[in-house]
């Protein structure tokens, strides 16, 4: 007989595994980085804004892209 008391574990939560992207990476779908980069930031790539800013600044776009992305992540995520 069980006892009424007893407490019951829960499985195992699955271990989240991250890989590093890399510039080839996001290079590799840049025709999605470009459409996520306008349709969320309403950055035109090429109006030329990307000669203005610093590479740290497109990095931060880049890197929300990749962890929310509504094209870029998914496809990298696809590709792990």
């Amino acid at each position: 007989m069980r006892d009424r008391w007893a407490v019951e574990t829960a499985p195992a939560v699955p271990e989240i595994v991250y890989r590093e992207v890399t510039v080839g990476d996001v290079l590799a779908h840049w025709n999605l980085a470009e459409c996520d980069l306008h349709e969320v930031f309403d950055v035109d790539v090429e109006s030329g804004i990307l000669r203005d800013r610093s590479w740290r600044w497109l990095e931060l776009r880049l890197t929300d892209l990749i962890n929310r992305g509504p094209r870029l992540g998914v496809a990298l995520r696809a590709t792990a």
